[in-house]
């Protein structure tokens, strides 16, 4: 299951990428890195073990930061 979240985390931030890089100013590099379950920010379980869809959700995210070439 990790390589498969990893895929879906690049999917999901390559496809953000797409979008945005049509609409970038010139010299605005837009790249896109996935992270899977690297760097969570909210825990994927509740300390009884059991499933967090709220945390889980939060997970699910794309940062952007942008800069020039």
């Amino acid at each position: 299951m990790p390589a498969y979240n990893a895929i879906l985390s690049q999917r999901r931030t390559s496809a953000v990428a797409d979008l945005l890089r049509p609409t970038a100013a010139d010299g605005v590099l837009v790249s896109a890195k996935g992270q899977g379950s690297a760097d969570p920010i909210a825990p994927n379980t509740l300390p009884s073990g059991s499933d967090n869809p709220a945390g889980r959700a939060l997970n699910r995210r794309v940062t952007i930061t942008y800069g020039g070439r």
